[in-house]
């Protein structure tokens, strides 16, 4: 890509700060020259960084809203499950209240305009002690994932209901999506010091064969490379075949354009690699 593309580019769909992250990828040579690099290859990452955000955020939202449909049909047709009981008991075992109920009782115009009726109706202070009237149904929209994510977890152990595994993996993840923030940029950054993969999933990935026993599973040192993996696990538990199907159709979709220009990091072993690995995956797990 010559210069005059390159300001373009920079001046119409992107900054140079975004963009010069995905060098990240790439080792320096002796005078501190990026090896192999050409600005085309960082306008590639960023588009594949777009669209892979724009998937993990769909299938995150999609996982958010099975979790809530399914907790909501186990504690209507359970016989032992009260809705109402329910909150007040996660709400007394935690002293954190959730985000919104502590922005309203500040300054309740304040509050996500989209939830505060909700609050208005279902949290009232009656005499200087704010009163919860939540229901289980009604509570769960007003929670942050995280948030939600406590409260599935408290609502399993509560219950008979079967926790599903990696739930608490993916909240980063779709933070990180949402806010729109690079998540192809390290790719080469496998031995990181504060993460250390869950051995439920290397188990998992043992299980599926992708990888020789005698080697390890380095890939899974990198985050976002283990929680996409989680995230997939998840999915494919949660969802209906039909769902499935359409989502794996979005997934594959997703691999082809990625594929479009590979020549582009044939010679990037970090890149190539990783690439290489999730798609082994994806074909076996979905």
């Amino acid at each position: 890509m010559d210069k005059e593309q390159a300001k373009c580019f920079l001046s119409e769909s992107n900054y140079f700060f975004k963009i010069k992250a995905f060098a990240k990828n790439y080792d320096k040579d002796r005078n501190d020259k990026y090896i192999r690099l050409d600005f085309a290859y960082l306008r590639e990452m960023s588009i594949i960084d777009a669209l892979l955000r724009n998937i993990i955020l769909e299938f995150c939202l999609i996982c958010e809203h099975l979790l809530k449909t399914q907790i909501n049909t186990h504690c209507s047709n359970s016989k032992d499950q009260d809705g109402y009981k329910i909150v007040k008991d996660f709400l007394s075992e935690y002293d954190k209240r959730p985000s919104s109920l502590m922005l309203y009782e500040k300054k309740k115009e304040s509050c996500n305009i989209y939830q505060r009726k909700l609050i208005e109706k279902y949290y009232v202070n009656q005499n200087g002690i704010w009163e919860n009237y939540f229901a289980l149904w009604n509570f769960i929209e007003i929670l942050t994932f995280s948030e939600f994510t406590k409260f599935y977890q408290f609502y399993c152990k509560s219950s008979d209901l079967k926790e599903h595994n990696f739930v608490n993996q993916i909240g980063k993840l779709r933070n990180a999506s949402a806010h729109n923030f690079c998540i192809l940029n390290n790719l080469k950054s496998y031995k990181n010091f504060y993460f250390k993969p869950t051995k439920l999933l290397q188990t998992k990935i043992r299980a599926l064969s992708v990888v020789r026993k005698d080697k390890k599973l380095t890939h899974l040192e990198n985050p976002l490379i283990h929680d996409c993996i989680c995230l997939l696990f998840l999915i494919k538990d949660l969802c209906p075949p039909k769902m499935l199907k359409k989502l794996k159709k979005k997934l594959f979709d997703f691999i082809k354009r990625a594929k479009k220009n590979k020549q582009y990091f044939i010679d990037n072993q970090y890149i190539s690699s990783s690439f290489e690995f999730m798609i082994k995956l994806v074909l076996k797990i979905i």
